[in-house]
Formats: C-alpha cells, structure tokens, sequence
C-alpha cells in the first residue's frame, strides 16, 4: 500500500465518527463554497450515501485519490488552512502524493 493510501485511509477514517446529518450537512456547506475546497463536496455526500445504503466508499475514495492527484498549490494551500482532521489527512496524502512523483 503506498503512502498516499494510507493517508487517505486516515482521511475516511475520520470520518466515522460523523453522522449521515453530518456528512450531509458538511457536503452542503462546501458545495457553498467558492474555492477548491467546494469540490470536495461530492466526497462528503457519496460517502453519506454509501453509509446510508450499505455501499462500499469505493466512488470517493475513486474521487479523493483523483483531487489529491490534481491539487496545485492553491488547494493544497486551502487544504492545509482546513482544521478538521479529514482535511489534515488529505494534505499529508498530497504530500505523499507530490514525493512518490518525484
């Protein structure tokens, strides 16, 4: 397993601690939002989603691998400014992501 899946293995981690009201809740403050971090609204929802019909969390994990592969400095500045621990995983993935491209 390489570092960037271990990293967003922690991402996905975090969050079960969070309710399907708050995952929804948390999609719906995103997609409001106007920079980078907006497009991570999707990953909010599809994991809300696969809670609440016993689905796999294959999509967004797909989803988050796929933004973390894409972020440029300005996300991945949002990123770092972000305090909960999900979005301190996913910097620590684009991190790893940017050294294993090295």
């Amino acid at each position: 397993m390489s570092e960037v899946d271990k990293h967003l293995d922690k991402a996905f981690a975090s969050l079960d601690d969070l309710s399907l009201r708050e995952l929804e809740a948390t999609a719906e403050a995103l997609e409001r939002r106007r920079d980078g971090l907006g497009k991570f609204s999707s990953i909010f929802r599809n994991v809300a989603h696969a809670r609440g019909e016993s689905w796999g969390t294959d999509l967004p994990r797909f989803h988050l691998r796929e933004s973390v592969s894409r972020a440029d400095e300005e996300l991945a500045a949002q990123i770092a400014d972000a305090s909960a621990p999900f979005w301190g995983h996913v910097r620590d993935a684009v991190v790893a992501y940017r050294e294993e491209e090295r």
